[in-house]
């Protein structure tokens, strides 16, 4: 069987430890009678690590959480369980079994308090819970970790975000695009910051810059409303053209078009777009924010 990149990076810590170092990983998953290691259960547990990454790949989280149970199961003292014991907190977290997967990341992180991986995994847990507190002190302490690991910053940002501190969070997608200009989510961090401060040119600039990666008509429909509200109706309806060109029955676009008609009083239009978007499935926030009274 070919080897997974898991078990690649494990291959060489497949050594019999003494059972006083075992006892912290025993909590997460243990047996009545722990086995020792031998070639067979050796060959057996990197099988099952090549299981589990391939369900991980996948996405069969319950298929992925069997494989990792069972290698750990089959030798409890292996210390490349630490890895083991991470991908199974993120597996359990992705069927949402917050206190299993929690649970399973402190252990990981008593056996390896270095492991930026385990504390990746516990912020994203933390924040999907609400723990946004717990979640940044981990995201702090993965970031000193590994510097380098650009969704750990915009995992960040996007919590700063959320505490509503702009100016930090700004500070985390720039430094992102400092080493990718062409990151996705950054820039998209980047202009919620910039709406959310009303900095309405900086918003038309980085999705300018989304737009010039990849024109998505959600990326269109962003920057046409923030033109059309800036009393740009030019651009703004180049970008539902484009839009529309692209995807002819998106709703938003087709509520944006109306919007403009209506703005430049050309309302028997702007009634035959604003009845387009309703029966395209138009978002309702964005009706009511264009039209708080209809049409």
């Amino acid at each position: 069987m070919k080897k997974s990149v898991t078990a690649l990076l494990i291959a060489a810590t497949l050594l019999p430890v003494p059972p006083s170092a075992a006892e912290p990983q025993v909590a997460a998953e243990s047996t009545a009678a722990d086995p020792q290691p031998t070639a067979i259960n050796s060959e057996r547990y990197m099988d099952l690590v090549g299981e589990a990454d391939s369900f991980i790949s996948a996405e069969d989280w319950a298929g992925a959480e069997s494989s990792l149970k069972s290698a750990l199961r089959l030798e409890p003292a292996n210390p490349a369980n630490q890895l083991l014991l991470s991908n199974l907190g993120l597996v359990l977290l992705q069927q949402s079994k917050y206190g299993d997967a929690e649970r399973h990341l402190d252990v990981a992180l008593q056996l390896n308090p270095n492991s930026y991986i385990a504390r990746k995994y516990r912020a994203m847990l933390r924040m999907r819970s609400g723990e946004s507190d717990g979640a940044l002190e981990d995201l702090n302490r993965a970031l000193e970790l590994d510097s380098t690991d650009n969704s750990l910053r915009n995992l960040r940002g996007f919590l700063f975000l959320a505490k509503g501190d702009t100016e930090k969070a700004s500070a985390d997608f720039l430094k992102v695009l400092d080493s990718a200009d062409k990151n996705v989510e950054a820039l998209e961090g980047l202009v919620e910051c910039s709406t959310a401060t009303g900095s309405r040119p900086e918003a038309i600039t980085f999705l300018s810059r989304l737009i010039e990666i990849e024109p998505k008509p959600a990326y269109l429909f962003a920057r046409g409303v923030i033109c059309a509200k800036s009393g740009n109706y030019t651009d703004a309806s180049l970008d539902v053209t484009e839009g529309l060109k692209a995807d002819p029955q998106n709703g938003n676009l087709h509520l944006l078009k109306a919007f403009i008609e209506h703005s430049t009083y050309r309302i028997n239009e702007a009634k035959d777009s604003y009845e387009k978007a309703r029966r395209y499935g138009a978002d309702p926030q964005a009706m009511a924010a264009l039209f708080p009274n209809g049409l």
